[in-house]
């Protein structure tokens, strides 16, 4: 009787020890998903952030890059909407050809990824690509340019898109994580005042 109770005991204890066992590696999963996907969100960000403050940092159209202080006075002199995008051999970090101005960010599709081998082979249709080795999975940038109608007095119209060259432009970012399929759009506005 005694070794029958002895190898209950024992059933008992690893019975349990197999469900703490189980719920523990259950609770590190989640929580190791909950990390990765907050990560994923802060790398995104980051990467929207970095190509707004870029875009920003350029003349709000090729055409006041070339222009001589006030020549500008009128929406009309701006670049067409449907010429929105980087002129002939503008490239994305093409040194002495790298894009002058805000909207040269249009339509633009840029590919980060990590040095794990499976993220290494080049993306279709991809402007640019690069390497960070801090990354823990790939990121797909995309723009969209925009020139926008500034309406104060109907709100929910402001910030849409206008067919008509104006004084703003609105740049829209979307980073997609592929692995994770998460998806952000960071959307930022440049004005000129003349």
């Amino acid at each position: 009787m005694t070794n029958l109770g002895q190898s209950l005991f024992a059933l008992g204890a690893l019975s349990i020890m197999g469900t703490l066992g189980l719920n523990a590696n259950k609770t590190i999963i989640a929580e190791n998903t909950r990390i990765n996907s907050g990560e994923s969100g802060i790398t995104a960000v980051g990467l929207a952030q970095s190509l707004v403050e870029e875009a920003m940092g350029k003349y709000f159209d090729a055409k006041i890059d070339t222009a001589i202080t006030g020549e500008i006075t009128l929406t009309s002199q701006l670049t067409p909407v449907d010429q929105l995008g980087p002129g002939p051999n503008e490239n994305y970090r093409a040194g002495t050809n790298d894009f002058n101005d805000f909207d040269d960010f249009n339509n633009l599709f840029l590919v980060y990824k990590s040095s794990n081998p499976s993220d290494t082979a080049s993306t279709s249709g991809s402007d640019w690509e690069t390497i960070v080795p801090s990354l823990e999975a790939k990121y797909f940038v995309k723009t969209k340019v925009t020139y926008i109608s500034v309406n104060v007095s109907n709100i929910p119209q402001a910030n849409s898109a206008s067919s008509v060259p104006t004084w703003h432009k609105k740049l829209t970012v979307t980073v997609i994580n592929p692995t994770s399929r998460d998806t952000l759009v960071y959307p930022a506005i440049m004005s000129y005042w003349r």
